[in-house]
Formats: structure tokens, C-alpha cells, sequence
């Protein structure tokens, strides 16, 4: 799991967990994978306070120390705002993030942002600008999306804490969902067929 202070736990966690098994949504959604008999370790590696411009750079260490994982969980881009980062740029940092998971050969699942009630413009920004910028690399990748925002947003007034921006227990128990969610999805969805080779033409005889 990667990100920023969502994705760590905050409030309930406090310190950078650097891929230990805690934190806001990550128990709950191994609970989720075991209550329909499947095993999963879910790592916390959410970083609070960080930008995307700097998660593009630590991303690269964290999937080198998980070789071989099946899925890295991106959900990454809140600070961006008020840190003074373009739309444009959190989503060229997130398509970047996408593209270094495919190249280590870890499949990515792409989360849309939460709602923000701290400030008007996220509440209009998120939903009209940053979630459907998401969708389209998810599009054009072709790669799974968790949309955590629409499990949220219709009811994120009793979902987050007194700061507006993070989760409660019951929204990391969403936001988990959302994970889940997507999960099962890829699990039902069959393997592509193997290409039917063509077969080898036989030699023409030369002619006498």
C-alpha cells in the first residue's frame, strides 16, 4: 500500500510504518481477503505529508524491496494541492508511479482521492478534475481503478475525522472495501487466451 498519511492510518497511526502490517484500511482489507479464504499481506508503506513530486522517487525502493508482489495499492495525490502542485502534475507524478509499477512487473491498482471537506476547492477539484484524470490513465493503461471517492462521498460526513481530510475507523473500513472491491473483480476476471500459433507453411518443392 503507497501514499501519504491516508494510506499510513492517520490519526490512529503515527510514524512512517515502512511495510509493516498495520495501519488505516491495510488489517481490514487482509480481514476482507481472508473472509473469502484468500491470504494477503498488506504492507503500509503511506508516508504523511508527502507530495506525488517526491513519492515518484521513493516508489522505486519500495517496490525493489518487494520483488515478486502481486499488487502495489496507489492511492496518492491529496497534499498536492496544498502544496502548491498542479492537477497536471500530480497526474503526470501518478501516471509515472503507474508506469515504474508495470516496468518492475507489480501489478498497480490505481485509487481515486478521497473527499475533502477542509477546503471549497478540493471539493470541487476532486471530483470534476483529479478523479476523472485518474479514470483516464487507468483507461489508457489498462489497469484496475479502486474508486475509494465513491464510497465515501456520499456519506463523508461521518466518514472522516474533526480535521475534515482523514479517515475514521468505519472510512478506512471503506476505503478497504474499495480495495477489496477491485480485487475480487480481478480475481473473477478469466486469463486472456494464449495466442493460437500459426501453423508453419509447408516448403514449396522447387521446381525440376
Amino acid at each position: 500500500a503507497f501514499g501519504d498519511s491516508i494510506t499510513k492510518g492517520s490519526p490512529y497511526i503515527k510514524s512512517y510504518q515502512n511495510g509493516n502490517r498495520t495501519g488505516g484500511y491495510e488489517p481490514y482489507l487482509e480481514q476482507f481477503m481472508a473472509n473469502v479464504g484468500r491470504t494477503a499481506q498488506v504492507k503500509n508503506y503511506g508516508l504523511g505529508g508527502e507530495r506525488s513530486s517526491s513519492a515518484i522517487s521513493r516508489i522505486d525502493s519500495i517496490m525493489a524491496a518487494n520483488a515478486g508482489a502481486d499488487f502495489i495499492l496507489i492511492l496518492d495525490g491529496a497534499d498536492d494541492a496544498s502544496g502548491g502542485l498542479s492537477i497536471e502534475t500530480t497526474l503526470f507524478n501518478l501516471e509515472v508511479m503507474v508506469d515504474k509499477s508495470l516496468a518492475a512487473g507489480i501489478q498497480p491498482i490505481l485509487s481515486t482521492l478521497t473527499p475533502g471537506l477542509s477546503r471549497p476547492s478540493w471539493n470541487e477539484y476532486i471530483p470534476s478534475s483529479y478523479n476523472p484524470g485518474i479514470v483516464d490513465i487507468v483507461n489508457r493503461k489498462g489497469i484496475y481503478l479502486a474508486d475509494v471517492y465513491t464510497l465515501l462521498a456520499t456519506e463523508w460526513d461521518k466518514l472522516n475525522q474533526s480535521d475534515l481530510i482523514h479517515p475514521n475507523r468505519e472510512g478506512y473500513q471503506r476505503i478497504a472495501m474499495a480495495w477489496f472491491n477491485t480485487l475480487q473483480a480481478i480475481a473473477a476476471t478469466p486469463p486472456a487466451p494464449e495466442p493460437t500459433p500459426e501453423p508453419t507453411p509447408e516448403p514449396t518443392p522447387a521446381a525440376s
